[in-house]
């Protein structure tokens, strides 16, 4: 088993390595034109967001109740940081492609940056506002003769949960429905 873990850390730290030699060639080739139409900028959140979930950074081992309530806030920043970006990008992309129906003057990176930053921070509050009025606690699930593994939970868990799924796969679905769209319209070119 500790092979494993070790094997686990050593693909992790590969891949984070491969990330951040990506971010940096993003960062310096900012400018290209290729690079300007996705927005270097969210590519490189994205990234980032993919190494954060990717590798889990977050896992201190040491279970608490602040713990746990950091961990939920965390896993929520990598969750958006990685979707966001992905949505935002795919929308700027989907409407170059179909500009001749929809205006473009909104898809300059302030604009884009303000709008990941309105549903970026929201995210961020309802979670915050979530572990502040529901109580948190830790159970332990498992058998007395095997591992038992400390998990957090909190009051109402499962219809925050079914919350947080909708958002999610809304975001899937949207995305999923401009590529298909985008794709029907860049036949045309």
């Amino acid at each position: 088993m500790t092979n494993l873990f070790i094997f686990l850390d050593i693909f992790c730290f590969l891949v984070s390595t491969f990330i951040l030699i990506t971010i940096i060639l993003v960062y310096k080739n900012r400018k290209h034109p290729y690079l300007k139409v996705i927005s270097p900028s969210f590519s490189i959140l994205m990234c980032i967001g993919f190494m954060m979930n990717g590798c889990g950074f977050v896992n201190t081992g040491s279970y608490s109740i602040f713990d746990c309530n950091i961990g939920y806030i965390i896993s929520t920043i990598e969750m958006n940081l990685l979707l966001l970006p992905m949505l935002i990008v795919t929308y700027r992309i989907y409407c170059v492609i179909k500009a001749k129906r929809l205006s473009t003057k909104k898809l300059d990176d302030k604009h884009l940056l303000l709008y990941f930053s309105i549903i970026f921070g929201g995210m961020i509050l309802y979670k915050i506002l979530v572990h502040c009025f529901n109580e948190t606690y830790i159970l332990s699930f498992g058998f007395i003769d095997s591992l038992r593994f400390p998990s957090c939970y909190y009051d109402n868990y499962k219809i925050f949960e079914i919350i947080d799924m909708i958002y999610v796969y809304t975001i899937f679905a949207v995305i999923l429905v401009m590529i298909i769209l985008t794709g029907k319209a860049s036949k045309r070119f």
